[in-house]
């Protein structure tokens, strides 16, 4: 019987492979544990009105007109103008939350407009700004001006486990104004706070939720048929 005994240079060399699956394991788990120490800065949402049920059109007047809708303020009490909200995690950081495309102020108008378009109205395509004083209203603005302010406008989600809670806050002032007359003659607040329990947390769950907010608000503004009857008769004349 042969007994051959490995040289030194022969150890290291079969230790190598072992050496090797060793570093890429403890290569993997670092970078696992500075990913997650490092974590996502800002989440970032698709904001939109979202019309999710039939607009009923209004009925048709002889009167040639158009409605011109003016950039909704924003009132909110933030000094950050262009964040929506925030996603709490469990250890207690608060991620902001942003609109993707647009600036808060925008979709809200946005959302009037396409509310009122949908409705049959014909609706001018610029946005002017508007303080909502009377004296200010413009000539040119049509028939019926319309503006308003957004109050509240936020999403906050709790990112704990098993269940994260979603809950969001839409209130807007609307306000609808005579130009001949430079006149207000309507004004009503509305409000809407959904809210939303689920095992999975996503930026799609964000849209969603504050998503239904703005658009169920819009919505309760033209439940009742005050508005529609206060704009026909701007258009018409009846004061």
């Amino acid at each position: 019987m042969t007994i051959r005994f490995r040289s030194h240079q022969e150890r290291n060399s079969a230790r190598e492979p072992r050496h090797a699956g060793l570093r890429s394991i403890l290569y993997i788990l670092f970078a696992l544990s500075v990913s997650a120490c490092t974590g996502v800065s800002l989440y970032s949402i698709d904001l939109r009105y979202d019309a999710a049920h039939t607009i009923p059109t209004v009925k048709q007047t002889s009167h040639k007109f158009f409605i011109t809708v003016t950039r909704f303020n924003d009132e909110r009490s933030t000094d950050d103008k262009t964040l929506i909200g925030h996603v709490v995690t469990s250890d207690g950081r608060r991620i902001p939350v942003l609109p993707k495309f647009v600036t808060p102020g925008d979709a809200v108008t946005r959302a009037f407009k396409d509310y009122l378009t949908r409705s049959g109205y014909n609706v001018s395509k610029v946005m002017p700004v508007w303080d909502l004083r009377e004296d200010a209203i413009n000539p040119e603005w049509g028939k019926v001006v319309i503006g308003g302010t957004i109050d509240a406008l936020d999403i906050e989600c709790i990112k704990t486990t098993p269940i994260r809670t979603y809950r969001a806050k839409a209130k807007f002032t609307f306000i609808v104004a005579s130009v001949e007359d430079r006149r207000i003659l309507y004004r009503i607040s509305v409000e809407s706070n959904p809210s939303l329990e689920h095992i999975r947390f996503s930026e799609e769950k964000l849209e969603e939720v504050i998503n239904d907010a703005l658009s169920t608000a819009v919505n309760k503004i033209f439940e009742s048929t005050d508005v529609h009857r206060k704009i026909m008769d701007v258009a018409e004349g009846i004061m």
